[in-house]
């Protein structure tokens, strides 16, 4: 076993991550013995040209997808114990938060829909010829099913959901590639192919003008997000 891979069994387990006393850094306020954090440098890591030359370059350049992970769960418990301004707390970034809010707000969007809401049209009709492109709005478990899809995915790209890096990295991608897709189909008027029933005139001209262009800006939005956060220096 590697020391990285040493490192990682001494602060991950199967149920997630696990606790570990934390090196608190020259000049920097100790944890108290009840304040328990992930360990990736320890007291008796002393000799930087020694065996544990390892634990003295950074975590991010060892293991990316860990140290991204012990970042997520243990920033803001880091930065109060050992006194770092609260500018050094990563934070989901405004792309990340722009995109989870739209996806939000077409999950509540659908799930209306699913419920019988007509908005913001002023009938069920309207909004099947405007949305779907047909007469009649897809049923309510269909609606149910993409509002659940949508907050799924914001809650993703908000990193709502605790997640692995490669697992939130892959979802991200293939979000980006559906919404890429279905942009592509909005602007080259060809939504039909996965969309049989949506024809109408109406549907057509607000897919090109309105949805793809949504779906195009969901897809660099999600693409944008699999960038991880890294403490800010």
């Amino acid at each position: 076993m590697g020391p990285v891979e040493g490192v990682r069994s001494e602060v991950i387990s199967d149920r997630g991550i696990t606790d570990a006393p934390m090196w608190a850094g020259a000049g920097r306020r100790p944890l108290d013995n009840d304040e328990r954090v992930p360990n990736w440098r320890p007291e008796t890591a002393t000799d930087p040209d020694g065996p544990d030359a390892w634990r003295f370059r950074p975590l991010l350049d060892e293991d990316r997808d860990l140290a991204l992970r012990l970042i997520e769960v243990y920033a803001r418990a880091w930065v109060e114990r050992t006194g770092y301004p609260e500018s050094k707390i990563p934070d989901v970034s405004i792309t990340a938060r722009l995109t989870g809010g739209v996806l939000a707000a077409l999950a509540v969007l659908h799930l209306a829909w699913g419920l019988g809401s007509a908005f913001p049209f002023r009938s069920r009709r309207e909004l099947a010829d405007a949305v779907v492109g047909s007469s009649r709005v897809p049923p309510p478990t269909a609606c149910f099913a993409v509002a659940g899809a949508l907050a799924t995915g914001a809650a993703l790209v908000t990193n709502a959901i605790p997640s692995g890096a490669p697992v939130r990295r892959a979802s991200l991608f293939g979000m980006a590639a559906v919404f890429g897709a279905r942009s592509a189909l909005g602007f080259s008027g060809k939504t039909a192919l996965v969309s049989p029933d949506g024809d109408s005139e109406r549907f057509i001209h607000l897919d090109r003008r309105i949805y793809a262009p949504i779906c195009l800006g969901l897809s660099l939005g999600s693409m944008l997000s699999t960038g991880r956060l890294c403490p800010q220096t």
